[in-house]
């Protein structure tokens, strides 16, 4: 399944064959708890991701167990190394160096989950296992449902949102294997209406249902004929944008240090 443990992702602009970076996507790491558990204190925030009020300690326990769940991925949105406008809190001294410039570059995260895909009948692998057939869940078709929030308002209407939704789109569709995903959705309230306008107008995802009990329109990223990984690197390659996977070296330091204690 999804694991992104010591995987980064750097998002570029490109422009004359040279890439900038605009974007990078870690892991949510421990470190990254407070400033997101900060941005979850606006009742705002809160109605706008249909997220329920933690407190700290339950936020960190969130945490933990999103990083060890395998049917759901998430990455937390920096602006690039040096981006002087990010620094808004004072630094923690009991947070390593690289760890405290991570957190003043938060502007947001980005998710996908993973759930069984239905077959014609509207049955999933899951309900096939119980039913006495094979099920393999390392090869099962699934769908993903993504979520985006950028939660600190300068990083707003400069095309964050697009970018970090077709980086973590790249990625997914690259780790889970050819032919594993088989659609991508994205489920938002009727009242939000910049995310939608992310989903439908910049990325293009189209409205398929809408949920009257939850006030929540249902939209579909449709590939039209391509298989989804072309689709992901035409809009990647018309948005003048190129998604490295990096290798994180602080995190590979620190999972080194911390199996050898």
């Amino acid at each position: 399944m999804l694991d992104n443990a010591l995987i980064e992702l750097s998002v570029e602009r490109l422009s004359n064959a040279h890439g900038h970076e605009i974007l990078r996507l870690v892991p949510y790491d421990a470190h990254h708890v407070p400033r997101y558990h900060d941005w979850l204190s606006s009742p705002e925030l809160r109605e706008l991701t249909a997220s329920e009020p933690l407190s700290l300690d339950e936020e960190y326990e969130m945490q933990r167990t999103w990083r060890n769940d395998q049917d759901k991925l998430t990455f937390i949105i920096l602006t690039p190394a040096g981006d002087s406008s990010s620094k808004t809190q004072e630094s923690n001294g009991e947070v390593e160096g690289w760890m405290q410039d991570e957190v003043d570059r938060m502007i947001g995260d980005v998710n996908i989950f993973l759930s069984p895909a239905e077959d014609d009948d509207g049955n999933t692998d899951d309900d096939e296992e119980e039913d006495g057939k094979s099920g393999n869940p390392e090869t099962d078709e699934v769908v993903g449902e993504v979520e985006v929030m950028l939660a600190e308002s300068r990083a707003r209407r400069k095309g964050f949102g697009k970018a970090a939704v077709l980086a973590i789109m790249w990625y997914a569709v690259r780790v889970l294997g050819p032919g594993r995903l088989r659609q991508l959705t994205a489920k938002i309230g009727a009242d939000n209406v910049a995310s939608l306008a992310v989903f439908t107008n910049a990325l293009q995802f189209q409205k398929v249902k809408f949920s009257e009990y939850f006030q929540e329109h249902e939209l579909h990223y449709l590939a039209h004929g391509m298989t989804l990984s072309q689709k992901i690197d035409q809009d990647l390659a018309a948005a003048g944008l190129r998604v490295c996977q990096i290798v994180s070296e602080h995190r590979t330091n620190a999972t080194n240090h911390t199996d050898t204690t």
